[in-house]
């Protein structure tokens, strides 16, 4: 066995490892493999992010976010302006998470009924989706 194959990756590369072959898994389906066209994107979109795109009821959410994140404007999402797409998401996720702690911390019984925690988990959905695209749902 080769040295690299003994080496265990660290949370990060696997979680960089994950990125580039969620992306590969669904640009390779049509057209030029190494980048999304739109229905590439709308199904992954759809079965990656699925709780992300239920909070808008816009049937042009998908266009919108292509238009957002083909810098290049060739109609099609490359691995780099998809990257935008989930640091974006993740800059979103951990504002979010800090303000949430910062709440929690200061209405705790706010959080042990289990409705309250299907709130909490909604109101989640629809702060990122409004950071991420800007828009009020």
């Amino acid at each position: 066995m080769s040295k690299l194959q003994n080496l265990k990756m660290s949370e990060l590369q696997n979680a960089m490892e994950s990125l580039v072959a969620v992306f590969h898994n669904y640009s390779s389906k049509e057209g030029d493999k190494y980048k999304l066209n739109k229905s590439e994107l709308k199904t992954l979109l759809q079965e990656e992010l699925g709780d992300f795109m239920a909070v808008s009821n816009d049937p042009r959410r998908v266009e919108c976010i292509l238009e957002d994140l083909d810098e290049n404007g060739d109609g099609e999402v490359d691995f780099q302006e998809f990257v935008v797409l989930v640091a974006a998401l993740t800059v979103a996720c951990n504002d979010f998470f800090e303000d949430f702690l910062k709440l929690k911390q200061m209405e705790k019984s706010v959080l042990n009924r289990t409705s309250d925690r299907l709130t909490v988990h909604g109101m989640f959905l629809n702060i990122i989706y409004d950071r991420m695209f800007d828009t009020k749902v």
